[in-house]
């Protein structure tokens, strides 16, 4: 079984005084999350986790809270960082990394651009924090292919952090709701990382390209000034619709895909905090209920 997992971590602001942060922290996560990982990966690995972003193997978020959103950090406050690991070596690594005394284990203090933070409390479950969930490839698979009714004429993403694609052919950024570009990203990925006999049908792009189109979008234009760059990219929400020619087993792989984007983020630049996205599921209409944690225990908290 080849692992997923979307790990959250909360982190409680230790300064003693408000303190007005960087307005992202997703290179911030990035280091923090490398250094947690420390000497565990080999040079193999560590090649993989420094090569292009599009191809490494984990996801980063910036930092979320209430707060956070009125540009200070408070004394006390608590915020959250994401961290996904898609193939099982690193899986296993992060795994033991949030182990007590680890730097991503509860209790430990961690500084994030010179700024003071403790783990308070760790979540990989979906009943536990709506962006946590550890599952596998071949869980995802079964839920949303090998099931008797249809999937839902529509599906949903919500995307919490700017996402953009580039299309390296042409040298342009791309923004949604092209359901080719937007499915294509995810293929690629799922194509790269997943077990070789789950491997997407060749012709799952063309059958998106005929079928597959936007019903819906409330999106925003977002962007986030990293070491004198401008990242522009798209927040919010997309629905997609299908004809009523689709294959449903090519449908349902659609909207796998959505939900493999909760790890393996969408778009460009992943590994620092951009194209953070999960399903949006309708009123009603829950997680596919058959997907079972990878690790069934609860999110662990630190005594206040």
């Amino acid at each position: 079984m080849t692992g997923l997992l979307s790990l959250v971590i909360t982190l409680e602001y230790m300064g003693k005084e408000p303190s007005r942060p960087p307005n992202w922290f997703g290179r911030a996560a990035q280091d923090y999350l490398l250094t947690a990982l420390g000497d565990a990966y080999t040079a193999e690995i560590a090649n993989d986790l420094h090569r292009g972003s599009e191809r490494r193997p984990y996801t980063v978020s910036t930092l979320y809270g209430a707060s956070f959103r009125k540009k200070y950090l408070q004394p006390g406050a608590r915020y959250d960082l994401r961290f996904t690991a898609f193939r099982d070596d690193l899986l296993i690594i992060m795994h033991n990394a949030i182990q007590p005394a680890n730097l991503l284990g509860i209790g430990t203090i961690a500084e994030l651009v010179n700024q003071p933070f403790m783990v308070t409390d760790q979540a990989w479950l979906n009943e536990t924090n709506q962006w946590a969930e550890s599952t596998t490839y071949e869980q995802l698979w079964q839920a949303y292919t090998q099931v008797e009714e249809r999937m839902p004429e529509t599906l949903t993403a919500a995307i919490a952090s700017p996402a953009y694609f580039r299309n390296s052919e042409e040298n342009q950024v791309v923004f949604l709701p092209d359901p080719v570009v937007f499915f294509t990203d995810l293929i690629n990925k799922w194509q790269a990382f997943a077990p070789e006999r789950l491997l997407l049908p060749a012709d799952l792009v063309e059958t998106i390209a005929s079928n597959v189109f936007p019903s819906d979008a409330n999106l925003r234009s977002s962007s986030v000034y990293v070491r004198g760059v401008y990242h522009i990219g798209m927040k919010g929400t997309v629905t997609y619709a299908c004809s009523r020619k689709i294959n449903p087993f090519h449908w349902g792989l659609c909207h796998m895909l959505v939900h493999f984007a909760k790890f393996c983020g969408i778009g460009a630049e992943t590994t620092i905090g951009f194209g953070q996205c999960q399903p949006q599921f309708s009123t009603g209409e829950n997680q596919r209920s058959n997907i079972q944690p990878l690790y069934a225990r609860r999110s662990r908290t630190a005594a206040r």
